[in-house]
């Protein structure tokens, strides 16, 4: 599972505790991904996410975003 936009993890770290999922969060925000890596589950990675081709065909199962989406200008 991918989450655009992860904040803190703290959707990702549900995620694998009802589901099992394992986890990639990525976010611009260097404060809340630092937060994330000593906090929530899965891995966590700052960078602007606002292209993905970078990540190869077929790596996530799914992608979430909640809350981020508006963020982008284009």
């Amino acid at each position: 599972m991918l989450d655009w936009g992860s904040g803190c993890g703290f959707k990702l770290s549900w995620l694998a505790q009802l589901y099992g999922t394992h986890n990639f969060g990525l976010d611009v925000a260097p404060a809340p991904v630092a937060w994330a890596k000593k906090h929530s589950s899965g891995q966590h990675g700052c960078t602007d996410a606002a292209t993905l081709s970078w990540i190869p065909d077929a790596t996530f199962d799914a992608i979430i975003s909640y809350a981020a989406l508006y963020h982008l200008t284009q």
